[in-house]
């Protein structure tokens, strides 16, 4: 399902933001979750100057046209197996809070980041 309207070009704001901001920011990439964090995990290896990843996948296009999005994220292992996605789930709320788009998210990093896109028309 293809989403249309104010919505997407909202996220498409938000994603572009996302980009100048160092992230590699994919939409409606691959089929899902496992997948999108496979690939952009591999991107991340080869593009060592960005500092993490932002998602949604295509089965998460359809809630763009029901008024959300849950945005997958992630960060870059350091060489102690640390890595810093919460600070990458923060540059993404505050982004999208710049931007006027709600957020609901715990502030954990095993949860995914839920724009509420309703206040935009389709």
């Amino acid at each position: 399902m293809k989403a249309t309207g104010d919505r997407k070009e909202k996220l498409n704001e938000l994603f572009k933001a996302l980009r100048s901001e160092g992230l590699v920011a994919r939409q409606n990439f691959k089929c899902c979750g496992t997948c999108a964090s496979y690939d952009l995990g591999l991107v991340l290896e080869e593009k060592t100057d960005k500092k993490g990843c932002a998602y949604y996948h295509q089965q998460d296009t359809p809630g763009i046209n029901r008024g959300y999005v849950y945005i997958g994220y992630g960060g870059r292992p350091d060489v102690e197996g640390c890595d810093d996605t919460i600070e990458v789930g923060r540059a993404i709320s505050d982004t999208a809070g710049k931007l006027k788009i709600p957020v609901v998210w715990d502030g954990f990093s095993h949860s995914r980041i839920r724009l509420e896109l309703g206040g935009f028309e389709k």
